[in-house]
């Protein structure tokens, strides 16, 4: 009895872990998503640091040829 009542915990246990794991990265890639979409938008208050570099070397080699 004893033994059952104890393996029954552990599945339950480990279910409620495997559940919050898997909100929990569900909730990451939700904000990276609505974060991303907020930065990469035309109309975004905030660039990102790097995207006016990006542009020129865009526009003064006309490709991505060479970057690596």
């Amino acid at each position: 009895m004893y033994s059952s009542v104890r393996e029954i915990r552990i599945r339950l246990l480990s279910l409620l872990v495997r559940v919050f794991v898997f909100v929990l990265l569900l909730s990451l890639i939700f904000f990276l998503v609505v974060v991303g979409s907020f930065l990469t938008s035309q109309t975004s208050p905030i660039s990102i640091p790097f995207s006016g570099a990006l542009e020129g070397y865009y526009i003064g080699h006309g490709s991505w040829d060479g970057v690596k």
